[in-house]
């Protein structure tokens, strides 16, 4: 299945359990993440991610909805492995857009959990050397991203508050061509630890 058709099928399904309604507040989101990649040739690394959000009030109920659309950064060390014969010292870049359906309870007058799914794409950059022939190589594609994670929000005042999360993508496998060879990387599933702040806005 191509990629745009996967996408399409998978944000309408988080769209599809979202309630038809007017916002009642917006919100931006930022974060810094550590990444730690699955891959056991990949490096941990620190990246961002940046999102813009609006909150649906549930009636009679303290819990509430959210839905946003984020884009992210990070870039690791790996090495590519035996599809490419002779590389070495390769770097991924990996830049996740997303768009996240949260529903997030009130545990505390100050405390708040979010629990959701996010589903989008990523653009993947691969840059390395080849020892035989010499040659550095660039190679892109964009691959369907997919998961979910749960972030506490502890209110500083009433329009900040302090973001703690994880979450975890799956990765479709990423495909490139290098002097006629194919290129996989086949293990790009990422673990995110998120700190951060939200600032809101009533509308």
């Amino acid at each position: 299945m191509h990629l745009s058709t996967k996408l399409i099928l998978s944000i309408s399904l988080v769209l599809a359990a979202m309630p038809l309604a007017k916002a009642d507040e917006g919100y931006w989101r930022a974060n810094s993440v550590y990444v730690v990649p699955e891959a056991d040739n990949a490096d941990e690394t620190i990246g961002a991610n940046l999102a813009l959000g609006a909150t649906f009030y549930i009636p009679n109920s303290e819990n509430t909805n959210q839905l946003e659309i984020e884009a992210g950064w990070a870039k690791w060390d790996t090495d590519i492995g035996t599809n490419t014969p002779g590389s070495r010292n390769d770097e991924v870049v990996f830049v996740p857009l997303l768009v996240n359906l949260r529903h997030e309870l009130a545990l505390t007058d100050t405390v708040r959990l979010a629990i959701g799914p996010s589903v989008g794409a990523s653009y993947i950059k691969v840059s390395g050397s080849l020892a035989n022939p010499t040659e550095n190589i660039t190679r892109q594609d964009w691959i369907l991203t997919y998961g979910g994670g749960a972030t506490l929000y502890f209110t500083i005042t009433d329009s900040l508050s302090l973001s703690v999360g994880y979450r975890y993508l799956f990765n479709d496998d990423a495909t490139f061509k290098v002097n006629g060879n194919k290129l996989e990387l086949t293990d790009l599933n990422t673990h995110l630890f998120e700190l951060g702040l939200r600032f809101a806005w009533p509308y």
